[in-house]
């Protein structure tokens, strides 16, 4: 009767440590993956991280190219004015010179429609799901 018990007892204590095995494998194993996670995460945190600073750079350096293109283009429209008063100037003292008002005009119109569509792409640009994330 105290060995069938002790069998018993025995029995059931042998399925109890299997089952215990069993779990600690499975706890090494989740631990395991939870740090390769872990791991992969904070590269994950850390590229973005770059690939913002980068992408802040990158907008500055966009802006410095916006502001130098406009006093560029300022530039060229002012001597562009001059030359058409030069050109008005030598007509009227009978030297004859195309007109190039019209040329003029259409360069200031076409430096406007650049500066527009500019201004368009960066307002989406920083308007971007991208600029919430910095």
């Amino acid at each position: 009767d105290n060995t069938a018990e002790f069998l018993l007892m025995f029995e059931t204590s042998l399925g109890i440590t299997k089952d215990l095995l069993q779990k600690e494998r499975t706890q090494e194993h989740v631990v395991s993956e939870n740090g390769e996670l872990k791991s992969n995460f904070k590269d994950v945190l850390s590229v973005s991280k770059k690939l913002a600073k980068e992408r802040e750079e990158m907008c500055k350096e966009l802006s410095k190219l916006h502001e130098s293109m406009i006093e560029l283009h300022d530039k060229m429209i002012m001597e562009m004015q001059v030359m058409v008063q030069e050109n008005a100037s030598l007509r009227k003292n009978g030297i004859n010179k195309e007109d190039n008002s019209d040329k003029l005009e259409s360069t200031i119109e076409m430096c406007d429609k650049l500066h527009e569509k500019w201004q368009q792409h960066q307002k989406q640009f920083f308007s971007s799901s991208l600029a919430d994330m910095e």
